[in-house]
């Protein structure tokens, strides 16, 4: 099956992408009192959590109980069928009262972090009454024609909330290595690899003109 994570996307989505994440970047940072470069994501969920009405719900097919009770408020678990563990990260529901957030539990502890700011991604930017959909974020195969650009946008968002530019050129300016870097944002190999890919195709080249 096609692998949908981390797609080349064009300049001037990644661009709406940077100025959407940073705007929400800036936000946080106001409310919490923390710069942009010492957020991390608890610190984004803490802030969702204390805009939104929303119920976290882990899933798995094995274990009977949530492994990360820490990483948001109040959150349930449920057990589903392996196949949809088996092709599903996170999926987001719209609803009138509470948002409805299913995290797969069964992921590593990186990936569950970047599920979860991608699904509050959908919740924050993708107007989940007005378009009546549900987002589902699978491990594997291909997303509709009119589900594909959110997805890519969620994608973008949640690698740069993840490690913010002045984050990642923070580090880069004290000349860290890939693996120091790695340790310091809790990013997985590939997250980082697409973060640097991403920066100096988007940002970097675009400072050099």
């Amino acid at each position: 099956m096609k692998k949908v994570e981390y797609r080349v996307v064009d300049s001037n989505v990644y661009n709406k992408c940077l100025n959407l994440a940073n705007e929400l970047l800036n936000q946080i940072s106001a409310q919490s009192q923390i710069p942009i470069a010492k957020i991390f994501p608890k610190d984004i969920i803490s802030y969702f959590e204390s805009k939104y009405d929303i119920n976290f719900s882990f899933f798995e097919s094995q274990k009977n109980e949530i492994i990360y009770k820490d990483l948001v408020q109040n959150p349930d678990f449920i057990i589903i069928d392996d196949s949809l563990v088996n092709r599903t990260s996170g999926l987001t529901m719209p609803k009138k009262e509470r948002a409805l957030i299913f995290i797969n539990q069964s992921m590593p502890l990186t990936r569950i972090k970047f599920t979860i700011l991608h699904e509050l991604t959908h919740l924050h930017f993708h107007k989940l009454e007005d378009n009546k959909k549900v987002f589902t974020s699978k491990f594997s195969g291909k997303y509709s024609d009119d589900i594909l650009p959110f997805e890519d946008e969620a994608n973008i968002i949640a690698s740069l909330l993840f490690c913010s530019t002045p984050k990642l050129e923070m580090l880069l300016t004290r000349n860290y290595s890939f693996d120091k870097i790695k340790s310091i944002t809790v990013m997985s190999i590939k997250g980082l690899h697409s973060k640097l890919l991403n920066y100096l195709h988007h940002i970097l080249r675009a400072k050099q003109f």
